[in-house]
This record gives structure tokens, C-alpha cells and sequence, in this order.
């Protein structure tokens, strides 16, 4: 997948892994809706207004594989 940090591949890897493993990050283009479940959205000010998100994996289901085809190209 190219463009795509490895480190994020890794984590992407170990939040699929490992079920109910949240992650929170400012970095929201590199964990898609389509693959991951927002859970809460943050404004941390504390942190220079930074806006954070809590993610989680969303498994496979047979009706979400028939509207979305992503899980093909993801090498996890």
C-alpha cells in the first residue's frame, strides 16, 4: 500500500489482532471509516488544539463485504 507508514500498517495489524485494543491518535487519513470505527472524537487543548480520535477495528460482516470490497487490498 504505498504512501501508507509502515508503523501504521504495524498498528492497524495488532488493533485487528487484538479485539477491543482502542487507539487514539491525530492522525485520522491513515485509519479509515470503511476499516475502523470512530468511537470519540477529542479537542485537546492542552496539546496546541489538536483534535484526536478513538479507534477500534470493525470486523468483517457478510452484508458490509458486499457494499464495500477494501478488505481486498489491505495485505492484513
Amino acid at each position: 500500500m504505498e504512501g501508507l507508514p509502515l508503523t501504521d500498517l504495524i498498528i492497524a495489524t495488532y488493533l485487528k489482532k487484538y479485539r477491543g485494543l482502542y487507539l487514539l491518535t491525530n492522525d485520522h487519513s491513515d485509519f479509515p471509516t470503511s476499516v475502523f470505527d470512530r468511537k470519540y472524537i477529542f479537542n485537546l487543548e492542552e496539546f496546541g488544539d489538536k483534535i484526536y480520535g478513538l479507534y477500534i477495528y470493525k470486523p468483517k460482516t457478510k452484508v458490509f463485504d458486499e457494499q464495500i470490497s477494501v478488505y481486498d487490498d489491505i495485505p492484513f
